[in-house]
């Protein structure tokens, strides 16, 4: 079964979804400048300002996105996974603040065989992956405990997961064995913003080599992605 999604349709909703901070920006730039009480302005200067950030984020993400694809010659490089692992811990928990949600984040580290296992890839779009599949995530979640680690498959290969579910630390090896693997091939269309960032996870994964699916379960996903040693 093909999994790849095609990079124009990425772009497509991309461009889609950079009109909707934008179309909010101007609504609310009008609605400031009708407003001769001036008793609103502030509560509008936010949502102004918060949609700015956001649409910054997303050109930003556009331009990475593309830049990335573009390279058609990528540098591979061998780190410790424990090390990305933790430089990640930090970058999200950084994303966190800058949203204000009461999100925690937790991070799963199995034994220490594992601790110490090193990965050859592109550090760069490993990470890219991960941020993305976290903010599938949170999407449409104020409030939930996100936990991010990895452990090893059965054949040895290496699982690396984001995962919204609370009790995640407890279930590692039904995720191991579980085939309640859901592979997406049309993301976009099924889950609207969730689906666009599992769209990019999916070409970047595509790109790098490695393979991506979520067991999901009622209100709890949990992304997967498959590194082969």
């Amino acid at each position: 079964m093909s999994n790849k999604i095609d990079t124009r349709v990425v772009n497509s909703v991309l461009v889609h979804e950079l009109k909707t901070p934008l179309n909010a920006i101007i609504g609310f730039a009008d609605l400031i400048l009708d407003d001769d009480s001036f008793v609103n302005v502030k509560e509008y200067a936010e949502i102004v300002k918060s949609n700015g950030s956001d649409l910054l984020n997303k050109i930003q993400d556009v331009l990475e996105f593309n830049k990335i694809l573009k390279d058609e010659e990528y540098y591979k490089e061998e780190f410790r996974l424990i090390d990305v692992l933790e430089e990640l811990f930090i970058e999200l928990k950084k994303e966190i603040r800058k949203s204000g949600n009461l999100i925690i984040l937790k991070k799963y580290i199995p034994n220490k065989k594992l601790s110490n296992t090193n990965i050859n890839t592109n550090k760069l779009i490993f990470k890219r992956i991960v941020y993305h599949a976290f903010l599938s995530a949170i999407s449409k979640k104020n409030v939930c405990t996100i936990t991010i680690g990895y452990s090893e498959e059965i054949n040895g290969d290496i699982l690396f997961f984001i995962s919204n579910n609370p009790s995640i630390e407890n279930q590692i090896s039904e995720l191991i064995t579980s085939n309640n693997r859901f592979y997406y091939e049309n993301a976009i269309d099924y889950y609207g913003v969730e689906g666009l960032n599992i769209a990019i996870c999916k070409v970047l994964c595509e790109k790098i080599g490695t393979d991506l699916w979520v067991d999901r379960r009622v209100d709890i996903s949990t992304y997967v992605i498959k590194i082969s040693l």
